[in-house]
């Protein structure tokens, strides 16, 4: 799950989750059963925040796939979103290009996004990088993001992005790094150090004398 918002809500949000999908092995979830119950959980952490906290907002973009249900060749997948206070799902339709948080608004970038998902000549390239090589689609769709986001520049987005793969029974996450050779030599693009917990980002932030609290993404 990915959040934009309150980063302190945002982490206590997956941390509770991550708690409630705790399940024994050979069982899961089924991701729309999920998406119905999740937000009762969702408001009691927003609402255990002050005011001033719960102001700067919370979005959530649920990943997921069916453990038994097929589309096609892979796994029927699901995205839904979920938007403070209220956190209704809203569920993602197959092709769309939905976001959350400052780069929501980025017309330039959602235009060529929308192109790239819904493009057949380019969905088909994007599927012929997955034979033989796992996780090759978001491979190369990371760096079509990467290209459209340095061209665009949209507000609060940077080019470095992590991309989460949903498969059955793996949950794969990892950043774009990859490496240009100019006529200067080998470029790399290479993921800054990164949080992956509230606990993290602070430690992060006290190094240069700051604070996680009132962060937002």
């Amino acid at each position: 799950m990915g959040f934009a918002g309150s980063v302190t809500i945002g982490f206590s949000m997956v941390d509770r989750m991550r708690e409630l999908l705790a399940c024994p092995p050979n069982s899961a979830w089924m991701p729309e059963v999920v998406a119905e119950w999740w937000p009762d959980d969702a408001r009691k952490v927003y609402l255990s925040f002050d005011e001033a906290t719960r102001r700067l907002g919370c979005h959530l973009m649920m990943f997921s796939v069916h453990p038994n249900d097929d589309n096609g060749l892979w796994p029927r997948a699901f995205v839904y979103i979920f938007k403070s206070p209220h956190f209704e799902p809203i569920p993602v339709r197959p092709s769309d290009a939905m976001a959350i948080g400052s780069g929501a608004a980025s017309e330039p970038c959602r235009t060529e996004l929308e192109r790239l998902c819904s493009d057949d000549e380019h969905k088909f390239d994007l599927m012929q990088a997955e034979v033989g090589t796992p996780g090759g689609i978001a491979t190369v769709l990371s760096f079509d993001l990467a290209m459209l986001i340095r061209k665009h520049e949209p507000t609060g987005v940077s080019p470095h992005l992590h991309i989460c793969a949903a498969r059955r029974g793996n949950i794969t996450v990892f950043p774009n790094n990859f490496i240009t050779h100019t006529e200067k030599g080998p470029v790399e693009f290479t993921m800054p150090i990164v949080a992956n917990n509230l606990a993290g980002l602070q430690s992060l932030l006290s190094e240069g004398g700051d604070e996680a609290v009132g962060c937002t993404c």
